[in-house]
């Protein structure tokens, strides 16, 4: 699976591309849409038919809301934190040898957004970037494609493919 992340500093800008992206091919559920309030999410339901992740939801309730492994008991796992190696919450992450620190309380916001944003498959760099665009008021819109660069017609996710394409004409202050 190949992902494109654009990040837009207006709302505006975000739902164009959006709107743009299906133009070129995507799937709704090759799109998803990441703010950090429910004021920005609504906006954007509203005039797409994509729904809009909140962040502040999102990091109240928990990466296991956002992320479908785990068995739901409500606590975090991070990988690489000093501990017992016990596997929690039933996810992808083998306990290893660094082991897991339960995250729901110790972490300020900055944290908690970047756990949910690694829970939802983006990688550490691509978290971070996109952690202080959504604490600073933007909106993230991710393109992911299964078939993308192998020939079976699904959009082109590569460099200067259809999503990047998409971002730079809709004005993203940042793409990745």
């Amino acid at each position: 699976m190949k992902r494109t992340i654009g990040i837009f500093g207006k709302t505006q800008s975000a739902i164009d591309a959006v709107e743009a992206l299906q133009a070129e091919g995507f799937d709704k559920n090759e799109i998803k849409v990441l703010v950090k309030d429910a004021e920005r999410s609504r906006r954007i339901e509203s005039e797409t038919d994509i729904d809009a992740d909140e962040m502040e939801e999102l990091a109240e309730d928990g990466p296991e809301r956002a992320w479908p492994y785990g068995d739901g008991i409500g606590i975090w796992a991070v990988p690489g934190a000093v501990g017992s190696g016990t596997q929690v919450s039933g996810g992808p992450y083998s306990a290893g040898a660094g082991g897991f620190a339960i995250a729901s309380v110790l972490f300020g916001d900055e944290d908690r957004y970047e756990v949910v944003l690694q829970s939802l498959g983006l990688n550490d760099n691509e978290a971070k970037a996109c952690r202080d665009a959504l604490k600073n008021g933007a909106a993230v819109v991710v393109a992911e494609s299964e078939g993308a660069d192998d020939g079976s017609g699904g959009p082109d996710l590569s460099p200067g493919g259809d999503a990047e394409a998409v971002f730079r004409r809709c004005g993203a202050e940042q793409i990745i």
